[in-house]
């Protein structure tokens, strides 16, 4: 069989693994953010895994290697191969690592998404924050909105900062400096 077509087949089938797993990931996280139920957090959580598990296969990422470093006339499919081994590459490592990241990370989105800002001790929703910022010309009434809207990441602040710790050390076990490399 030629590269090509040995690519293209690869590329079709991990598509269609990544579609389904992809599809339900994101209709779990929709369930999430929308209900803030804790219960489709769970769900949210458990169906990122599957997808990482799907990525941290070392076989197909060895594959995907292995046709990124042909050289493939096809420039379509030579850029979706990039794509696959890249999102392959982003879940290697130790999948108790993984495990963690994933499971911090719902958590810090539940706090952060379930979290309500107060202005004068009132629970005040985000949009109706968003419109004052928008329309009022008050500055009293523009710096308590402000507050209220970065207190929000007040509360999920040493999370993001353990994710980044956490993702960081997964990086350097793939041999890269920090996440951003």
């Amino acid at each position: 069989m030629d590269i090509k077509k040995e690519a293209q087949e690869f590329v079709d089938e991990k598509t269609e693994e990544i579609k389904v797993l992809y599809k339900t990931v994101q209709l779990a996280y929709f369930n999430a953010i929308t209900s803030g139920k804790e219960e489709f957090y769970k769900q949210y959580e458990e169906s990122k895994l599957k997808l990482e598990r799907l990525f941290n296969n070392k076989e197909n990422f060895e594959k995907a290697k292995a046709f990124d470093s042909a050289v493939l006339k096809d420039k379509l499919l030579a850029r979706q191969i990039k794509l696959l081994k890249n999102a392959f590459l982003g879940s290697q490592g130790d999948m108790e690592l993984i495990k963690e990241i994933v499971k911090k990370s719902s958590e810090a989105e539940r706090k952060f998404n379930v979290s309500r800002p107060q202005i004068n001790g009132k629970l005040v929703p985000f949009n109706e924050i968003n419109r004052i910022l928008k329309e009022e010309t008050d500055n009293k009434i523009l710096q308590e909105a402000w507050e209220a809207y970065k207190s929000a990441g007040t509360d999920v602040g040493k999370d993001v900062i353990e994710l980044v710790k956490l993702r960081n050390k997964l990086a350097r076990s793939l041999g890269y400096d920090n996440v951003g490399m």
